[in-house]
């Protein structure tokens, strides 16, 4: 039932405090655990919000095992997106 209703509109993130990276649609039209669930299967603490993990590089992430070929490389993409985002700043 959350889940359908998550899936109604989207968030505005504010200072990140209160929205959570993995799960909820706040960075395009899906949540991150959508658009990479190989990453989220491994993901340690996937309730995790946006301001427990973004501010700084390298993300705050931590996996229950090393990254290696096509995970690693959407580790990558997720933070070139981040890294785009604050050198625009």
């Amino acid at each position: 039932m959350n889940d359908q209703f998550l899936n109604l509109g989207s968030f505005k993130v504010g200072n990140g405090s209160q929205i959570r990276f993995w799960e909820e649609k706040w960075l395009g039209n899906q949540p991150l655990k959508l658009k990479y669930p190989s990453l989220f299967n491994i993901v340690r603490r996937k309730q995790d919000t946006i301001a427990n993990i973004l501010p700084t590089m390298p993300l705050n992430i931590s996996f229950r095992r090393g990254l290696v070929g096509a995970k690693l490389e959407e580790l990558e993409h997720i933070c070139v997106f981040f890294n785009r985002l604050e050198s625009s700043r």
